[in-house]
């Protein structure tokens, strides 16, 4: 199989892209540098992995989950289907807390996954420490791993536990950041999403029926861990933010920073205790 046939079979299947992925495939599964591709564009590669990983591919199983790896921010995670895929979208979230944790300061991660969002953190930021748990023991076990790969695992405790847990709140400890992507999907939209998708862990994504279940439990059980003059930092889908902020409103916060994407989409919100 060509590289011309690889590109060929991932754009019929739909695959924005396809050229970028298959050169991705080919220098995973071959060692050919995709800055080598002019030269072997025409080169029949019959490694039987590539083949494979082109065929669940074209079956719009997520890249990332097929390499097993993938970058973020300036680390590279361990991926497996425990865990949801990093975007980059999510590095406007670690760069709001990197700025605002005071020097020696701690976070707590909500829904950790991968673990990808508390280890860049550590990683930009060398004098600080951060707790991180998950429901998900298997996406525990894969952020363990990157935690130790990155060489931040000193700094990180690992905890599973439910963000909608208050007792787990009221024994984990004090913070000067709470820090979550959170699930906020709203459940009834999930079946009409990309295919990728349905191979990522549901309950990644699924945010309930209006998509903000897991922001009201997160901002009521952030008050038992938060310093007073601690932040709060949330990752939120398109078009929530002014209702994030109207529930931390109701809950004595206020929206101190958004920060937008890169299509200028509301994405970051940073919230602190309206001072009394």
């Amino acid at each position: 199989m060509t590289y011309q046939k690889i590109c060929k079979i991932l754009s019929d299947a739909g695959i924005a892209g396809a050229r970028y992925e298959a050169a991705l495939l080919l220098e995973h599964f071959s060692g050919v540098n995709r800055a080598e591709l002019p030269l072997v564009r025409d080169k029949e590669f019959g490694i039987p992995e590539l083949l494979a990983a082109v065929e669940r591919r074209a079956a719009r199983y997520p890249l990332q989950y097929i390499l097993g790896e993938w970058s973020f921010c300036r680390e590279k995670y361990e991926l497996t289907p425990d865990c949801l895929i990093p975007r980059a979208d999510t590095e406007l979230l670690v760069d709001a807390a990197a700025r605002l944790i005071p020097p020696g300061g701690s976070f707590i991660d909500a829904g950790t996954g991968c673990g990808c969002i508390a280890i860049s953190l550590l990683a930009a930021r060398q004098d600080i420490t951060g707790c991180a748990f998950d429901i998900s023991p298997g996406a525990l076990e894969c952020a363990r791993r990157n935690a130790e790969a990155n060489r931040v695992s000193g700094r990180l405790e690992l905890l599973q536990g439910n963000m909608l847990d208050r007792q787990f709140f009221l024994d984990v400890g004090v913070f000067d950041a709470v820090i979550s992507n959170p699930p906020y999907i709203p459940s009834g939209e999930i079946p009409g999403l990309e295919p990728e998708l349905s191979f990522e862990p549901r309950a990644a994504l699924d945010g309930g029926a209006d998509g903000l279940v897991f922001y009201r439990g997160l901002i009521s059980n952030a008050g038992v861990v938060l310093r007073e003059d601690g932040v709060i930092v949330f990752e939120v889908g398109f078009a929530q933010a002014a209702q994030v902020g109207n529930i931390a409103k109701a809950a004595g916060y206020n929206c101190i920073r958004t920060l937008k994407d890169i299509e200028g989409r509301d994405r970051v919100l940073v919230l602190g205790r309206v001072r009394r």
